[in-house]
Formats: structure tokens, C-alpha cells, sequence
């Protein structure tokens, strides 16, 4: 007799990664959001120098194959810049 074996609760489902650059939407594969967890990793702006602008993006919203994210844009002298940043999603069983 064959026996199937489901996956402990809480065990690690998929993970998915990529970078971004400025606000806005990011297609993802399907998840279900509420057993996920997204990490964003900031980027610089401008030259990389001291006169450069930090910011710290953040999630905007989550849904089952989208991720926006916002505070990536920011506008130093008076021009906007975009950031480029990181992201992952663990989805959990």
C-alpha cells in the first residue's frame, strides 16, 4: 500500500527572487499571500557617492501573482531617480 506524504505546516513551499528598479507592479508566479513572506533589500541612488540618496522601499501590496512596491522612486535636485532594489517571497505550506 502506497502512502503520501504531505508537507509539514510551515515548511518552505517556493521561493522566488529578482531586482527592481522604481515603483510599481512585479508579476510573480502564483502564491497564496497569506502564507508568505516578502523581504525587500534597499538600494542607492544617484553615483554611489556620500551626496547620494538612500531610500528604503517598501510593500505597497501583495497579491496572488503581483508585488507592488513603493519608496523606490525619490527625487533629488528637484529630478526623480529610480533605485534599484531586491526582493524574495517565501511561500509556506
Amino acid at each position: 500500500m502506497a502512502r503520501s506524504i504531505s508537507p509539514a505546516p510551515g515548511s518552505i513551499k517556493a521561493i522566488q527572487r529578482g531586482t527592481a528598479t522604481g515603483d510599481g507592479a512585479i508579476a510573480i508566479s502564483t502564491i497564496n499571500p497569506s502564507k508568505s513572506v516578502v523581504a525587500l533589500y534597499g538600494g542607492q541612488g544617484g553615483n554611489g557617492t556620500s551626496s547620494s540618496t538612500t531610500s528604503v522601499p517598501y510593500v505597497s501590496a501583495l497579491s496572488s501573482t503581483q508585488l507592488t512596491v513603493a519608496g523606490a522612486t525619490y527625487v533629488p535636485s528637484g529630478v526623480s531617480a529610480n533605485l534599484t532594489f531586491s526582493w524574495q517571497i517565501v511561500e509556506y505550506y
